[in-house]
């Protein structure tokens, strides 16, 4: 009778340790859940403009790029030249 009592002490306590690391396991992939929605949500408020103000960002990135290179490029000739 004391085998049938330690056994099922033993399953009891078995049960118990895998309820534990399910709800761990539950809780953290709720905490990564619950992060990556917030980043997602905060990323959005901070980092959102407009269409037409996003258009003519990158506009003027590839102007202010050309020009760069023309200058850089004219800047290279002259230097040849002069030597």
């Amino acid at each position: 009778m004391t085998s049938t009592r330690r056994e099922f002490a033993e399953y009891i306590n078995k049960w118990t340790r895998n309820m534990e690391q399910a709800i761990t396991v539950r809780k953290f992939a709720e905490g990564i859940g619950s992060a990556a929605f917030i980043g997602i949500v905060i990323g959005i408020i901070i980092a959102h403009r407009p269409k037409k103000k996003t258009i003519e960002g990158l506009d003027n990135q590839t102007s202010n790029s050309t020009v760069t290179i023309e200058v850089q490029d004219l800047q290279k000739l002259i230097i040849e030249r002069i030597e």
